[in-house]
């Protein structure tokens, strides 16, 4: 009831549109990487194109929110019923500009609070020595049902994230040698609405007509 009662203020018209969230839009940062071997939708986010500077913590939250709700339109039945994701920090190139305690809390916070159900697994990717004093601070502000989701696997030895994925939705950001491609999540979103999300036969989102879904920039 409490969900109903956010989602029905924080979300009135039913979706996120694109023109609130635009500047977290224009840094290209967040992108749908296909599915994994349990039908979860993969988020996958560029931890190094976040401006903590330059930010309005808002529109954080509300860049979470859509993000969250497109890939989950993704998720199909069949394999995934509960509708659960996947999420992935590459957080390779993260630096000092990149470091946003708040917006980190309020990742947390919209998962733990408003899509309990929704997360599957949590992966942070290469994290350098500057991110563990973030986490440090954050990670006591974790639900432990949510804390134990969470795992870090470094780039020197990602087989244990690797194995999450089949050879032909693993992205080469993440090692993969086939041709999945990371989807910025904006052109996603624009690409269902013309394909109403109707999956191909290698579980990948099939583009409209005429028209090939853009590969991360």
């Amino acid at each position: 009831r409490a969900h109903a009662k956010w989602r029905a203020e924080y979300v009135p018209n039913g979706r996120i549109d694109e023109s609130e969230i635009k500047n977290e839009l224009a840094l290209n940062k967040a992108f749908i990487a296909g599915t994994d071997k349990h039908g979860q939708p993969c988020i996958f986010v560029m931890g190094a194109r976040h401006d903590a500077s330059g930010r309005s913590l808002e529109e954080c939250r509300r860049g979470i929110c859509y993000v969250l709700d497109r890939a989950s339109e993704r998720a199909t039945s069949e394999k995934n019923p509960d509708g659960q994701l996947t999420v992935v920090f590459d957080l390779r190139g993260f630096g000092i500009k990149n470091m946003d305690r708040q917006v980190l809390l309020a990742v947390f916070d919209t998962l733990q609070n408003h899509y309990p159900e929704r997360m599957g697994s949590l992966w942070f990717y290469d994290a350098p020595t500057i991110f563990w004093g973030l986490w440090k601070v954050v990670s006591p502000f974790i639900d432990p049902g949510t804390a134990k989701k969470v795992k870090f696997v470094n780039e020197s030895a990602p087989a244990e994230l690797q194995n999450e994925f089949s050879d032909e939705e693993l992205v080469a950001e993440l090692g993969g040698k086939g041709t999945a491609k990371l989807v910025a999540v904006d052109e996603f979103a624009a690409a269902l609405k013309g394909s109403k999300g109707a999956p191909n036969q290698n579980n990948t989102l099939a583009a409209p007509p005429n028209a090939a879904l853009p590969a991360a920039t």
